[in-house]
């Protein structure tokens, strides 16, 4: 799996950044939290539970240890899906529920899921039925409409992609074709060229089929 191209961030509430704190004695839940926000190049704070804790952040913590008054997310809550787990913490530091795919068809299909922008996950799809896999996952769990981004440079494997989304996808759901002029960067390897292309064309506006 290739997860590059993540820029750092943080959530900005006026001067404030809304920080990430690990909250928790749970060995196997606070393994799966630091993996999870290292894939993606989240910082992170650990802080011990209490019973009442004031600082704002937002707690990836566990049921038995979570804050009522607190923004959170219990290791039970997430589905132990890294990439739908991974959109759920963007969506939470930033209160969007929207999720942009860019997908980059070729021979190898780059793929690009963002919020607000900001890459989620990037990988490579050796073929047209992985890709529809992936989209068929973010439907079913339901985390937010889906603004699905296809490039144009390839209209028979992009034709195949929209024919087999079309089952999948909800009313509420985009499907758009882009136009891939300058999506691709120069002087990079090519498997990055095809990840870095699916993240442009996600930012782009397209036709709406």
């Amino acid at each position: 799996m290739h997860n590059i191209f993540y820029a750092r961030f943080y959530r900005t509430n006026g001067d404030a950044c809304l920080t990430i704190y690990i909250s928790t004695t749970n060995g196997r839940a606070f393994f799966y939290f630091v993996n999870l926000l290292k894939s993606i190049k989240l910082k992170y704070k650990i802080e011990v539970p209490k019973q009442s804790m004031d600082i704002k952040g937002l707690y990836l913590t566990t049921d038995c240890e979570k804050c009522n008054d607190l923004t959170s997310i219990t290791f039970e809550e997430l589905s132990k899906d890294e990439i739908l787990d991974k959109i759920k913490i963007f969506q939470c530091l930033y209160s969007r529920k929207n999720i942009q795919l860019g997908i980059d068809p070729g021979s190898r299909i780059g793929i690009a899921v963002t919020i607000e922008n900001r890459p989620v996950h990037m990988d490579i799809m050796n073929n047209t039925q992985e890709v529809i896999g992936l989209v068929s996952r973010l439907s079913a769990a339901e985390l937010g409409n889906l603004d699905i981004k296809i490039g144009d440079g390839r209209p028979e494997i992009t034709q195949k992609i929209i024919d087999g989304l079309r089952p999948i996808v909800k009313s509420h759901d985009l499907i758009q074709v882009v136009n891939e002029k300058r999506t691709t960067p120069k002087g990079r390897a090519r498997v990055k060229k095809d990840m870095v292309a699916a993240y442009h064309i996600a930012m782009k506006r397209g036709l709406t089929i």
